[in-house]
């Protein structure tokens, strides 16, 4: 898939990966091996959650991905993961999931993470958190 699209892709645009907080270490070198000789820039960690921790999602139905404060942990887990692998490249790290405040956002970069994607937060705290985590 990453050839298809690294063939398919305009000269000017780069290729990034954006992975499942489900992974585990294995899973997290064998993604390394492959994008090293793909092109890629960077990884996103991470996309949604089907791990549907009832600590979060009450009655779920089990459908689709969970985001938010269900996939934290999962996700700074793998983003720690990534880093430790890629200290030493020009791979980008963007951290996603479940970063709603400034103590999370600031965790996140330490281990690594030069840009963010907030997307679940915003739905529940609205654009407000947006100036919170800028300041």
């Amino acid at each position: 898939m990453i050839e298809v699209v690294d063939n398919s892709k305009n000269v000017d645009q780069e290729l990034y990966v954006k992975v499942s907080p489900d992974l585990d270490k294995r899973d997290v070198e064998s993604t390394l091996e492959i994008i090293s000789n793909n092109g890629v820039k960077g990884i996103t960690t991470t996309n949604s959650t089907i791990n549907h921790n009832s600590r979060y999602i009450l009655n779920s139905p089990r459908k689709g991905g969970a985001s938010g404060n269900a996939v934290y942990e999962d996700s700074f887990k793998i983003q720690k993961f990534f880093y430790e692998n890629i200290k030493c490249t020009n791979l980008k790290l963007i951290a996603c999931g479940g970063i709603n405040s400034k103590e999370r956002l600031n965790e996140r970069k330490y281990f690594g993470a030069e840009e963010f994607q907030i997307f679940t937060p915003i739905i529940f705290s609205g654009t407000r958190l947006l100036r919170e985590l800028r300041n």
